[in-house]
């Protein structure tokens, strides 16, 4: 069947389609393979109140409700199939929607075992309180109904809640999912925060997903992670060109005099034992627990004084060895 598209200019009325002419908005009857479109206009600007019931055979046979913006352009609002019913509202104050109905080829209208009936869509002007003040200078407060005379903003997409409503805290608040910021946000004294009685934790998401989180119980900070056990605990790779650490001690006393320098005859032991130098942790330790930047820097320090200690008290040796040689090399000559 061809598609077919109708105009339908009045300030109200109803769309009806059934299983024959006398309920079928002009002569479109519920069938095989049906396309056919209205394109509504009430002749206001205003939004248009939507009332719909169906009983369609569900998941192949649809009405698509559309809301037209001031351009011409068709948005879908709402796409009913099966049995359902409601109200609703256009998005744009245009006066204009289009109704769509589309079925495809296994039609069973007014027949056993489902009795499927059809639709109807009535349509008249936004009934909604609502008034235009145009530029308009308050002298006074302006207050609502809500705790603490805070003002309501209510739309057909939602409400929007400002104003204090308690001494403590003005509130900005909203039923719908989240706010949206055209413009930078400034904050005069540089402090953000989740509200202390949630425990929630201070997430900044960039494109669907967490970057950042910063713990409510202990201010830890993950990045690439949600759940740091560290003040700071990076999933992922850092370049920095300078990083500075502070540990509590230094390796001074290998230079002491009263420090026991290990004899390599026990490191040796040690190696043989262990696979790895005295006092360094194992593969084992660093896979589970990592690297303790600090910790291992003074444990490498002190590695590298015991080896100069070492190499000192060998060349030492050397000296005296030198000396013993050329003493006897001397008592040889004529």
């Amino acid at each position: 069947m061809q598609a077919q598209t109708f105009s339908y200019n009045a300030s109200s009325g109803t769309i009806s389609v059934g299983c024959s002419t006398t309920n079928g908005t002009n002569g479109v009857i519920y069938n095989d393979n049906v396309t056919a479109t209205w394109n509504v206009n009430i002749g206001q600007n205003t939004k248009v109140k939507i009332i719909y019931g169906c009983n369609l055979e569900s998941g192949y046979d649809y009405v698509d409700i559309y809301s037209v913006d001031a351009n011409g352009n068709s948005y879908g609002q709402l796409s009913l199939t099966g049995t359902v019913s409601g109200t609703t509202y256009s998005t744009y104050p245009t006066g204009k929607i289009k109704v769509v109905f589309r079925t495809d080829g296994s039609i069973c209208c007014g027949q056993a075992p489902n009795y499927y009936s059809g639709f109807f869509i009535s349509f008249a002007p936004d009934d909604q309180t609502s008034f235009g003040l145009g530029p308009t200078l308050f002298q006074g407060p302006i207050s609502g109904n809500l705790a603490g005379q805070a003002l309501r903003i209510q739309t057909i997409s939602g409400n929007l809640d400002l104003g204090p409503q308690s001494e403590s805290y003005a509130n900005i608040s909203t039923d719908r999912p989240g706010f949206f910021f055209n413009k930078p946000v400034y904050l005069q004294n540089g402090m953000l925060g989740t509200y202390y009685t949630t425990g929630a934790d201070l997430q900044f998401i960039t494109n669907g997903t967490n970057r950042m989180t910063i713990r409510h119980s202990n201010g830890n900070v993950g990045i690439g992670t949600t759940a740091p056990n560290y003040k700071l605990e990076v999933n992922g790779t850092i370049r920095a060109k300078e990083l500075i650490l502070e540990t509590t001690g230094w390796p001074d006393f290998i230079f002491s005099p009263d420090y026991r320098l290990p004899s390599l005859e026990n490191v040796a032991n040690h190696i043989k034992q262990y696979n790895r130098l005295p006092e360094v942790p194992s593969e084992a330790e660093i896979k589970e627990n990592g690297v303790n930047m600090g910790e291992m820097q003074v444990k490498l320090l002190q590695k590298i004084e015991e080896l100069t200690l070492y190499m000192i008290r060998q060349q030492e040796m050397i000296d005296k060895l030198n000396a013993k040689i050329e003493k006897l090399e001397k008592s040889k000559e004529p």
